[in-house]
């Protein structure tokens, strides 16, 4: 009787299957959690949001009363008295946003009053406009009406002209928006 030993016949391996070629556009893993989003929702865009905001709160704050006070005790129209309200509001939200939004005070002032100059110019256009058509035109109560457009005026024209425009941020390391952040 003769013993044949089977060895199991050698099992060919599969062909190999490459791997997929990585995409172009896929982000480095040193990138930053938000460098994804939109500027305005990295923690660097939604605290300047933040500070806008705030420094918009008081600016505001300052306009209404000097509004209020001219067409309360000066006897002005409101169309006027908005126009005086918003230009000590603008001088205040100047300030503000050179020296603490933005930390802009190494840019060159004199550039930066020329911009935002411009966007106030058309800030207060749009102010007065929507005074008139909402006060005088279809006769909601004054103060009413200033709320309404200052907050729409503010949020979808002042915002992004003073982050973009007037005081742009340049681009920096993430460690260092970190920090001005706080």
């Amino acid at each position: 009787m003769t013993v044949v030993s089977e060895q199991p016949a050698a099992i060919a391996e599969p062909a190999a299957i490459p791997e997929p070629e990585p995409k172009s556009e896929a982000k480095p893993e040193t990138a930053a959690p938000t460098d994804h989003l939109p500027p305005t929702f990295s923690l660097r865009g939604l605290v300047l949001l933040a500070r806008h905001q705030g420094a918009a709160v008081a600016a505001t704050a300052l306009d209404f009363s000097v509004m209020i006070v001219l067409v309360s005790l000066v006897n002005l129209h409101p169309d006027v008295a908005t126009a005086f309200g918003a230009l000590c509001g603008a001088i205040l939200s100047f300030s503000l946003g050179r020296h603490w939004i933005f930390n802009a005070a190494d840019g060159h002032a004199g550039a930066q009053v020329v911009r935002y100059a411009i966007v106030s110019a058309v800030s207060l256009g749009l102010n007065v406009l929507g005074e008139h058509v909402l006060y005088a035109s279809l006769g909601i109560q004054y103060v009413l009406a200033r709320v309404m457009v200052a907050g729409a005026v503010g949020v979808l024209w002042n915002y992004p002209l003073h982050r973009y425009f007037v005081f742009p941020v340049a681009k920096q390391s993430h460690e260092t928006e970190a920090k001005r952040a706080r």
